[in-house]
Formats: C-alpha cells, sequence, structure tokens
C-alpha cells in the first residue's frame, strides 16, 4: 500500500484578500500558506497566525462621535455638546449648543485646538472654548475685504494659514492670522467635495470624493496640484504614524517625519513627509462617506461607514 501524504491545508495566512474570487486565492501547497476570502473579529500576526480579536470593556455610557486626541488632552462629540475627556473618563463639556449629527473636524494650529462642523466653528485654548472670528483688523490700510473663518466641514493648517473646506473649496486665512479671511482671493478648488487635509514638508495633501492629490509647494496661492491617484479618500479616515512603524522598503530610500495613513477605494494608502505615496494594501473598500481611524499600538484602526 503506497504511504500516505499529508498536504497541510492550512498553517498561516498573508491576510485578507478581497480583490479576486475566493477560489483563485493563493494557497502554498507545501507550506499552507493561504489567502482569506474573509475575516472577522480576528488579528493576524507578523508569522501568519489567526488570533480572535481582543474584547472591549465600556468606559462610559455615554454615547459620543467624533473624539480628536492632542497629546495628553482628549475632546469628543456628544449630542450638542463639546466635552473634554478626563482621565477617570469624566466629561466636562466645553460647549452645549452644537448641532447634532454634524461630524467634527479638530486641528492643531499654535497651541489651540481649532473645530468646525459646517455650522458652528471654535477653538480651545487651556480647556476653554474661544470663538474664532477675525476680530478687529490693526493693519495698514487695505481695500481688500477681510472675514471671519467660513463654517467648512473640514479644518487644517498649512504654510502659517488656517484653512477650511467648505464642500470643494478651500480657504486659507491670513498668515499667523488664523481667523482673518480674505474669501474672494486667498482659496483653492478641486472639482468635488473635500475630504482629506493634511499638511506636508512637499505640499498639502488633499483627499477628494474622487482624487487623491498633492497640491506641491510650500506658498497656497502658489502651489502645483499633482494627481496621486484616481480613487477618492474616504472623509474621516485620516491618521498618523511614524516611518519605523512602516515596513524598511515601504518608500523608497529615506523618510522621515509623520506618515499619513487613510483610505480610498482602492486601500489603505501612505504619504511620507515628502510627498511619497504607495498603497498598502491589495483591497477593495466597500463604497463609504465616512469613516473614523486612529493609530494605536502600531495599528491603522479604521472604522468604516457605509
Amino acid at each position: 500500500m503506497a504511504q500516505a501524504k499529508y498536504v497541510p491545508i492550512f498553517t498561516g495566512t498573508t491576510g485578507l484578500d478581497n480583490t479576486v474570487d475566493p477560489v483563485r486565492l493563493k494557497l502554498d501547497l507545501k507550506t499552507g500558506i493561504t489567502q482569506l476570502a474573509r475575516a472577522v473579529n480576528v488579528d493576524v500576526d507578523d508569522s501568519g497566525r489567526v488570533n480572535r480579536r481582543l474584547g472591549y470593556r465600556q468606559k462610559s455610557a455615554t454615547a459620543c462621535s467624533q473624539a480628536f486626541a492632542d497629546g495628553e488632552k482628549c475632546y469628543v462629540v456628544a449630542g450638542a455638546t463639546l466635552n473634554q475627556l478626563n482621565p477617570d473618563y469624566s466629561f466636562t463639556t466645553l460647549r452645549s449648543d452644537l448641532t447634532p449629527g454634524l461630524r467634527m473636524s479638530f486641528w492643531p494650529i499654535a497651541g489651540r485646538v481649532y473645530y468646525t462642523n459646517g455650522s458652528e466653528r471654535g477653538y480651545i485654548a487651556k480647556s476653554q472654548d474661544n470663538v474664532w472670528t477675525a476680530g478687529t483688523y490693526a493693519g495698514i490700510k487695505t481695500n481688500r475685504t477681510f472675514s471671519d473663518p467660513p463654517k467648512g466641514h473640514l479644518v487644517s493648517w498649512f504654510g502659517g494659514r488656517a484653512l477650511v473646506a467648505v464642500e470643494n473649496v478651500v480657504f486659507a486665512s491670513e498668515p499667523s492670522q488664523y481667523g482673518r479671511f480674505d474669501l474672494a482671493k486667498t482659496f483653492r478648488a478641486e472639482a468635488d467635495r473635500i475630504t482629506m487635509l493634511s499638511p506636508t514638508s512637499a505640499g498639502l495633501l488633499v483627499g477628494t470624493k474622487s482624487k487623491t492629490v498633492l497640491w506641491k509647494g510650500d506658498e497656497f496661492l502658489k502651489l502645483q496640484r499633482e494627481v496621486l491617484s484616481n480613487a477618492g479618500v474616504v472623509e474621516g479616515s485620516l491618521a498618523f504614524c511614524e516611518p519605523g512603524d512602516l515596513p524598511k522598503d515601504t518608500f523608497a530610500g529615506v523618510h522621515e517625519g509623520r506618515v499619513n495613513l487613510f483610505v480610498t477605494a482602492n486601500g489603505i494608502c501612505a504619504l511620507d513627509d515628502r510627498g511619497n505615496f504607495v498603497n498598502l494594501t491589495s483591497l477593495d473598500f466597500p463604497t463609504s462617506k465616512y469613516a473614523t481611524a486612529a493609530v494605536h499600538g502600531g495599528r491603522y484602526l479604521v472604522l468604516i461607514q457605509p
């Protein structure tokens, strides 16, 4: 009788791949290493082992939506209130007149945390909420007209200017005057809704519903547009990691500064501080309008909202 030959069916996995028919997933018959068509509540470690995902413990019964951490300070939106989250998971209310259901965007600028949700705006300084306006102009005489910050859906910073996105237009403040905007002159636009804004040394990383773009340069009004991908960015998916958190061969050559991580329809992508762009995955993401993301323990965590 012929001796039985054993073929390992599954010893580990390289991860999830939903870009091909499940019957076409790769299987190494010698090692038993394969790809997964589906993975629910599991983690895959560097050795290919599949582990059940760790659970969680409820710290607060308050339903919250957006959250933003600035060093040791964390701010969350709960219904109509903007709160500071304390170390014991209690809340200190900073503002209680927000429009419920609107997504809040936060960005740290010069020791303050600026925020906007398309209806309300402001900034947090020394654990106090403040009105974000143009203030009184005290410069040289000018014919220009300055306005309060527009009520946009995204806030960011670039080249010494505060940025606010209103649908497909990005408005920029005067240099180092973060509340003063010349809405008629200091703006740039894309063809559709802006979904991401992030400053880098190479320029301003811009995501829209249909494209990923780098506005290259260091002066807002002189930036040169370069399309990185014809896949749109999911709003809210931006998070940051350090270069050492990624494999050494992720980008060609040496890269420094923080790395932008974000989700497109074609997968999870990264852009380093020098403007090098790479798609890290071979995944098709479902059509999504919003996401929430963070980097924790060296992992990029993203929750997709259909």
